[in-house]
């Protein structure tokens, strides 16, 4: 039986910095809990993925917010190489050799140029609607990516990007498939597509078909 969900693949971003530190902490009754955390404003890098069911596939980190600009580059450099024929979000029927990416609503997510390397090579890339990041199982993987940041303490850019690279690696592919499963994205065995993607599209009201097949 086909394995309906490594087709789609969630993209997003998040902001990572070197002043990242925990908030909570534990210590023995009575005692004060003591830690050390910089206060100063430091500049921000982004850090960018793609989740699919068992990886995080295409990490990437960018000096500074995220812009369209650069989203575009992120997808034609980075991304789409690692787009395979059938992959597809949405009904599998006529739908061969397409190919799908999910994103956020974000307006740096609506890049030109990403937008026309995805159509040259027949994607379709569905946006979520506003303010629903309980359809992204990006946002689950980002909630532990982060927590796993501040625990590091890092406090170098050298630091930071190991430790990035460190905390993908704990990512099995049972956990991402976790995140799928808790976004409500099961494989649906009467229509052959996710249950979760029919739900998103009639909430877009669009019909569920890839842009190949319009």
């Amino acid at each position: 039986m086909v394995n309906h969900l490594e087709r789609p693949a969630f993209l997003d971003e998040t902001s990572i910095r070197t002043n990242m530190a925990r908030t909570t902490g534990r210590a023995p009754r009575g005692e004060r809990l003591v830690d050390h955390a910089p206060f100063r404003r430091w500049r921000p890098r982004t850090f960018i993925d793609a989740l699919r069911h068992d990886r995080l596939g295409t990490p990437w980190g960018i000096d500074g917010a995220m812009s369209a600009e650069m989203s575009g580059l992120y997808v034609g450099t980075q991304l789409l190489p690692t787009l395979r024929a059938g992959d597809v979000f949405g009904p599998l029927t006529r739908t061969n050799g397409v190919r799908g990416l999910t994103l956020d609503n974000l307006s740096s997510h609506k890049s030109r140029g990403a937008a026309a390397a995805l159509r040259r090579i027949g994607a379709w890339f569905p946006f979520l609607p506003p303010y629903s990041p309980d359809l992204n199982p990006m946002e689950m993987a980002f909630s532990k990516l982060k927590s796993l940041i501040r625990k590091a303490a890092a406090r170098t850019y050298d630091q930071l990007w190991a430790a990035l690279g460190r905390v993908c690696n704990l990512f099995s592919d049972e956990e991402c498939f976790n995140c799928f499963k808790a976004a409500g994205y099961e494989a649906d065995r009467k229509r052959h597509a996710p249950a979760a993607v029919i739900r998103v599209a009639r909430i877009q009201g669009e019909s569920v078909r890839p842009v190949g097949d319009r």
